[in-house]
This record gives structure tokens, C-alpha cells and sequence, in this order.
């Protein structure tokens, strides 16, 4: 019995400590297996691009705690992505001079910029890092029953704090349904909802922010979560509409334009915008007599961060609602006032065959002789 006892409170400690390695990052109302699974497919991301890049495979690379990763889980995985990537990664956990550096450190959400240049070159004092990958991870909810993973992650020269490489990786993870298309494949009447109502919200929205103009160039950065950058060129669209001048810097993420922009050059940005596509494509089905209306949402949050002083005069998320409606045809009229008709149709047609068949041969046989 106390054999049996003691197993039962090791298994529950290791399932409590699974369920730890998520619930760090979002509400445990949310299915754990359906978050890490949607982390994981974001790292898978984040080694792909790794493995194409000309981030130098010889020289010594650190992983830096992840940005938000209390529970060390994405950090951990990382560390096998990075071997996966074909480059040389070093534990300089284990360097003397580690733990002093991270104490210091405030390494959690509240970290602000993963490319303070001061805190790379701290770490640029461990002999066995060469070059270091600071990432930061972010998970929000996307609805009830969607997650949305992103990592920003970048290599650095650890003596000079040079940029090397980076970008933004995220994945959508849903319960019980599949990512949904990408925008190019969205229907027509999505598209027209965002290339009209949502970009007119935002074209609006912007005019109305008088901070904005204090700063007459604006930086872009592509939103995450847009698979093949169509919403990121509607949100350009909607800040030239609203007469904001825009400057092109190659930056993937917030943290590589505040970089960019940490000694706001005269011939740069003043700002730079950035966000996320929040909702794509979420939809509702309303079924009436005479067809079928599918309402549908698009939302994404921008916000303007001036350089330099980090300030953000202007932040919003909007959102755009539509609706696409299908009449029926005869049979789906039917099927609507007889609903279990429905997907039986080729069945009703072969037993009403069967039948003219069966009467036939019955009147045949009872003609009379």
C-alpha cells in the first residue's frame, strides 16, 4: 500500500510539472497538449530558418534565457533546434561568469529590449560565447478555442553586439479545427471586408491620433501571424492613406527596429509601427429558409513606438465584421424543412428507382393472360 501510494504522488508531481511547462504561458483553462504542440510547431519555424540562414556554423553559439519563458520550456526546446540547425551551441550556463551577469538582469516580460546593447556585451564577457541568440516568446489568446505562439529570436556578435541574423516566428494553434487558409486564400468576401471596411477603420482610426503627427516618418514591421504578408500591406495601404510617410529599415520585429533606431539616425525612422493579425478569418454559420448566411472577422492591434524613448503614441485594435450569404437551391430548401434528408439524397434516388422497378415488374407479372 505505501509502495502504491508513493507511485501515485510521483505520477501526479510529473503530470503537475508538464502541465507547468505551459501554464506559464496562458490560462489553464486552455488545453495544454494543443499549446505545446502549437510552441513546438513555432520552434520548428524558428530552426527552419535557422538551418537557411548564413548565420556561421564553426563559431560557438549561446542560447540566452527566452524573454517570458518562466518555465525554461521553450528555451529547452530551442537548444535542440539550434543543434538541429546544424550550429555549434555551447552550455555557457556552466561559464563562472553566467550567473553573476543574469542576476542582474531583470530576465522575464519586463525585460523590455532582448538587443540592449549593454546587456549583450555583459554576456560578451563568457569566453565560450562568440556569437549569442536572444529570443523572447509571447502566447495570447486568440478566441476561445485559438492560441497564438510567436518568437522573436536574433544572433548577435557577443564582443561587438552586431546583428547577425533574426525574425519573428508564430504558429495558431486551435482546439478542434484545422489553422485556417492562408489570406490569399480567403474568400472574395473576405477580402473585400479587408481591403475596404478594415483598411477605412484603420485609415480612420490613424487620422484621428493628433501624437501622430509629431513623428512624419514611420518605420514599418511586418505583423506577425500574417502568413504571406497581405493584411501587412493593407495596414501600409491605410497609413499612407492617412498621409503618414513611411520608411522601409528590413526590420522583422519590434526588437530589430528599436535596435535599428536606439540612436534615431537623421536619415532613419522617428517611429515604427508594428502588430499582429488577430483574427483572419473567424467565422459563425447562420442557416435560414431560404439559405445560408456565414458571418466572418478580421481584427488586427497595430501600435507606433517612437525611437528612442520607447513611448507609444498611438495603439489600437480593430476589427471588421462581414457576411457572405448562399441561397439554396430546391433540395437544400427541402432539406431544410426536412432535415433528415440531408446527405441522403443519391440513397432516396436509388430506393425511388428501386421502387418504379419493383412496380413495374409487379404490373407486368399481373397483367391478365
Amino acid at each position: 500500500m505505501k509502495l502504491h501510494s508513493l507511485l501515485s504522488a510521483a505520477i501526479c508531481a510529473a503530470a503537475t510539472a508538464a502541465s507547468a511547462q505551459t501554464a506559464d504561458f496562458v490560462s489553464p483553462a486552455f488545453p495544454d497538449d494543443t499549446l505545446r504542440q502549437t510552441i513546438q510547431e513555432t520552434v520548428d519555424r524558428f530552426r527552419e530558418a535557422l538551418a537557411a540562414s548564413d548565420v556561421p556554423r564553426d563559431v560557438p553559439l549561446a542560447l540566452l534565457p527566452v524573454v517570458g519563458d518562466r518555465s525554461g520550456y521553450a528555451r529547452s526546446l530551442m537548444k535542440g533546434a539550434i543543434t538541429a540547425a546544424g550550429c555549434r551551441l555551447v552550455v555557457a550556463d556552466e561559464d563562472p561568469a553566467w550567473s553573476p551577469i543574469v542576476g542582474k538582469v531583470e530576465w522575464d516580460e519586463r525585460k523590455g529590449d532582448i538587443l540592449d546593447k549593454d546587456t549583450i556585451l555583459k554576456f560578451g564577457a563568457i569566453e565560450s560565447a562568440r556569437n549569442m541568440l536572444l529570443s523572447e516568446i509571447r502566447v495570447a489568446r486568440i478566441s476561445e478555442r485559438g492560441v497564438l505562439v510567436e518568437i522573436d529570436a536574433h544572433v548577435v556578435d557577443a564582443r561587438t553586439a552586431r546583428h547577425l541574423w533574426g525574425g519573428v516566428f508564430s504558429r495558431r494553434g486551435y482546439v478542434g479545427a484545422d489553422l485556417p487558409a492562408r489570406a490569399t486564400d480567403l474568400p472574395p468576401a473576405v477580402r473585400k471586408t479587408l481591403q475596404n471596411e478594415l483598411l477605412q477603420k484603420t485609415v480612420d482610426s490613424l487620422k484621428a491620433s493628433t501624437a501622430l503627427s509629431r513623428y512624419p516618418r514611420i518605420a514599418f514591421v511586418p505583423l506577425t501571424a500574417d502568413e504571406d504578408g497581405y493584411a501587412t500591406d493593407i495596414l501600409r495601404e491605410a497609413f499612407s492613406k492617412a498621409g503618414l510617410s513611411l520608411v522601409n529599415l528590413d526590420a522583422s520585429s519590434p526588437s530589430e527596429a528599436r535596435a535599428f533606431l536606439r540612436d534615431k539616425p537623421a536619415n532613419q525612422a522617428d517611429a515604427f509601427f508594428y502588430g499582429t493579425v488577430r483574427k483572419l478569418l473567424e467565422t459563425s454559420v447562420e442557416e435560414k429558409p431560404d439559405g445560408v448566411t456565414t458571418n466572418y472577422t478580421v481584427e488586427w492591434s497595430v501600435s507606433v513606438e517612437s525611437a528612442g524613448d520607447r513611448l507609444q503614441p498611438y495603439v489600437a485594435t480593430i476589427q471588421a465584421t462581414g457576411a457572405d450569404f448562399h441561397a439554396y437551391g430546391w433540395w437544400d430548401r427541402v432539406c431544410h424543412h426536412l432535415p433528415f434528408l440531408r446527405g441522403r439524397g443519391w440513397a432516396l434516388v436509388c430506393i425511388a428507382v428501386a421502387l418504379v422497378v419493383v412496380l413495374a415488374l409487379i404490373r407486368a407479372n399481373s397483367r391478365v393472360r
